[in-house]
């Protein structure tokens, strides 16, 4: 099976490839995951800033988006509340993702996330 066969699924009839935005400050990080991710069988795009995001919610449609919970110019919750705002993305399922210890602080963003 080819990497492009890994994980198709049907779109309007159509095979498609999962398509992944991951949302990393860190370009090298954000770049290995998306490797991985890519030799996975998804197709993955990459943004590091606030205006990266914006510029790819804005040009291309995805499927999930992988986003660092501690963006330094941004927060994970207010990349959350710009996809839930905005239509292409609005029903995108948004996986946060953190390097941090405090685990109370997480389950508590949680539940935040879960309301919106």
């Amino acid at each position: 099976m080819s990497r492009d066969e890994t994980y198709p699924y049907c779109v309007s009839g159509l095979l498609a490839i999962p398509r992944v935005l991951v949302v990393e400050s860190d370009r090298q990080h954000a770049e290995r995951l998306a490797s991985m991710l890519s030799e996975a069988g998804f197709k993955p795009s990459v943004a590091c800033s606030k205006g990266e995001v914006e510029q790819e919610v804005s040009a291309s449609q995805v499927d999930l988006i992988l986003v660092d919970e501690l963006l330094p110019s941004f927060g994970g919750e207010h990349l959350v509340e710009f996809a839930r705002r905005h239509s292409s993305t609005i029903q995108v399922p948004l996986l946060v993702l953190s390097e941090g210890k405090d685990l109370s602080r997480s389950e508590e963003h949680t539940s935040e996330l879960q309301s919106h």
